[in-house]
């Protein structure tokens, strides 16, 4: 049941037809885990607290730099040493203090991930590697968690839904155990900071849409954003018959 003070808060997107008090509620009863709180993570932090998401779960273990600050907009100047899920979690407070918030100051790896997993709906992935996205694409597989997934480097970007229970691929599905090889970092590559305020914003838009009973448009594709081109291009996928995390749930 939302309260006055909710139904004025949010009061512009209750007038959407398709999101209304329902959809409201949906999002007020959701956990969500956001696994990495850098570019992507701290866009997409801010839309979901700001949106009414009533519990927010924050994990990553690094520290706030300099560097960080031309494009993981959350954070202040005053915020560099700091904890990244501290400052989050202060800052995304001050946005919304009628939300819960809750941090895990550590990377999310094979050990972590059953108990950061517990009570979950839907888990925001903004990582910024290989292992581990695979620890949480196999986590979430084994309780039928959804994931929202994205990557960005340079000016270019992609995002989509993983939850072969809807028949979509997996994450391994899309990437295999070679893709690393050619994975560089934004330290390494570069990245202008408005492809993560594109790819944050949709990942918030997606776990908005997943949870208030929308179509599920990316479950089997993934939507690719270049900007040098300001090129949108969405390519379906299918999962692999004989993939190590997924193919075992389709016999």
């Amino acid at each position: 049941m939302l309260t006055d003070q909710e139904l004025f808060r949010y009061s512009r997107q209750l007038l959407l037809k398709d999101f209304d008090i329902s959809g409201q509620d949906k999002l007020k009863k959701a956990r969500v885990l956001i696994a990495g709180l850098g570019g992507l993570g701290s866009i997409a932090s801010m839309y979901l607290a700001g949106a009414g998401v009533g519990c927010l779960v924050l994990a990553d273990g690094d520290e706030i730099d300099i560097t960080n600050l031309h494009r993981q907009i959350l954070y202040k100047e005053s915020d560099v040493g700091l904890d990244k899920t501290k400052a989050a979690r202060n800052n995304l407070l001050d946005l919304n203090s009628e939300i819960e918030i809750f941090s895990i100051n550590q990377y999310l790896n094979s050990e972590n991930l059953p108990s950061a997993l517990k009570n979950i709906d839907i888990v925001v992935d903004a990582t910024d590697n290989y292992a581990s996205r695979y620890d949480l694409n196999r986590a979430c597989l084994s309780r039928g968690i959804p994931i929202i997934s994205a990557s960005a480097q340079r000016v270019e970007g992609q995002i989509t839904i993983i939850y072969p229970a809807l028949g979509g691929p997996c994450y391994r599905c899309l990437y295999d155990d070679t893709s690393h090889y050619a994975a560089l970092s934004c330290s390494q590559e570069g990245i202008l900071s408005p492809i993560l305020g594109i790819l944050g914003s949709l990942q918030a838009y997606e776990v908005v849409r997943f949870i208030c009973d929308f179509e599920e448009a990316l479950v089997d594709s993934i939507l690719f954003v270049d900007l040098a081109k300001l090129d949108f291009k969405r390519v379906k996928y299918s999962a692999k018959k004989n993939c190590p995390d997924c193919s075992c749930l389709r016999t």
